[in-house]
């Protein structure tokens, strides 16, 4: 008997088995969540990504879409980004600010210690030093990140993403973002940055 398969509202791929049950084929993702980011998985529609977001819409354009809302404990952007139509990253952008620039690094490791939790431990991390001019001062490392100096990464792989976390300054501000990407689709995407790319603007 030929087999039948369909797509779902999610993206998800099921097939009708012999006894008549449609049943969820293997997603690829680790342990069992059946999605890639968020509900989420790469290759779906717009429409469909909308769709799936309880968060607030504030930018939508052919190349992506970008929400506002929390994750963990943070306010954040949640951006959407879209290549020949289909979903291929995603990224959160973390609005909190602090006084103390040290206070960051706070967020960072607690950001890594959910990621860790979630995918095991990086495949790589390190601390990259653009400007070593205060790397002698452990204390002032907050300051040497707002200054574009020093950036902190850690990375993930799944079996469909690639996963990093970022703490680096840009304009004498201090960025935090989690970065989603599909393996399989990042070809789509064009290598020029486009405006959805540019969260900073918000």
């Amino acid at each position: 008997t030929e087999s039948r398969s369909a797509i779902t509202e999610d993206g998800r791929e099921v097939t009708l088995g012999p006894d008549g049950m449609w049943a969820y084929e293997d997603t690829g993702t680790t342990g069992h969540d059946p999605y890639h980011f968020r509900r989420c998985r790469w290759g779906m529609a717009q429409d469909q990504v909308r769709e799936s977001e309880t968060a607030e819409l504030i930018k939508e354009s052919e190349e992506g879409l970008i929400f506002k809302g929390r994750v963990s404990r943070y306010p954040c952007l949640t951006a959407f980004i879209f290549a020949q139509g289909r979903l291929v990253r995603a990224k959160y952008n973390l609005l909190g600010e602090h006084v103390s620039p040290n206070d960051y690094f706070d967020d960072f490791e607690h950001l890594q210690g959910i990621l860790v939790r979630k995918y095991g431990e990086p495949v790589d991390q390190k601390q990259h030093w653009l400007d070593d001019r205060l790397r002698e001062e452990e204390e002032s490392w907050g300051k040497a990140i707002a200054l574009g100096h020093l950036v902190f990464w850690a990375g993930w792989q799944t079996e469909a993403t690639e996963i990093s976390l970022m703490l680096r300054g840009e304009d004498q501000r201090i960025l935090l973002e989690v970065e989603y990407s599909s393996r399989e689709l990042g070809n789509l995407e064009d290598s020029a940055q486009t405006e959805v790319d540019e969260l900073d603007d918000f």
